[in-house]
């Protein structure tokens, strides 16, 4: 054992429940707010006999990020089987330390996983990894993330038409 983590070790064998209890609060209550988004779209047009999961909690360790997501399934206008991918991510992109409201196709329909974007659309950006392209606009206040992500949905369901 390093002895400049003994303390840090120390410590956290007493606080360790307690962290991991705020963690835990904190994931339920963004998932709540990303539920609550969904909950007050108008519409999910053209994607049609949609329905939209629980959200998840995931992350890959630091590789690649933490999120909470949902996912949207449906069919689309020329009746294509269509999954999105959205939520909150954090650590998405390199060197950007904000959390953003995402979304993206995620595996159906393989012609809109990757996707070129015009990046002057309300500010809108777009990312691509793991061979996806991903819309996103950044986090700043949780009382914004009902509108970013209904925003960044609107955009991405534009492309299904």
């Amino acid at each position: 054992m390093n002895k400049d983590t003994k303390p840090f070790l120390n410590d956290g064998l007493n606080v360790y429940p307690e962290a991991r209890a705020t963690l835990t609060f904190f994931e339920q209550e963004v998932g709540k707010l990303l539920s609550t988004a969904v909950a007050r779209r108008e519409g999910w047009e053209p994607l049609k006999n949609h329905k939209v999961n629980s959200p998840k909690v995931d992350g890959t360790s630091g590789q690649g990020g933490y999120w909470v997501a949902m996912f949207a399934e449906g069919m689309s206008a020329s009746n294509e089987m269509v999954k999105i991918d959205f939520g909150i991510w954090w650590q998405a992109i390199e060197g950007f330390d904000q959390p953003i409201v995402y979304a993206s196709f995620y595996e159906i329909p393989e012609r809109l996983i990757k996707f070129k974007w015009n990046h002057d659309k309300q500010d809108i950006r777009c990312f691509e990894r793991w061979n996806r392209s991903f819309l996103y606009l950044p986090v700043t206040d949780s009382d914004d993330i009902g509108l970013l992500l209904n925003m960044v949905l609107n955009e991405l369901l534009k492309l299904l038409l």
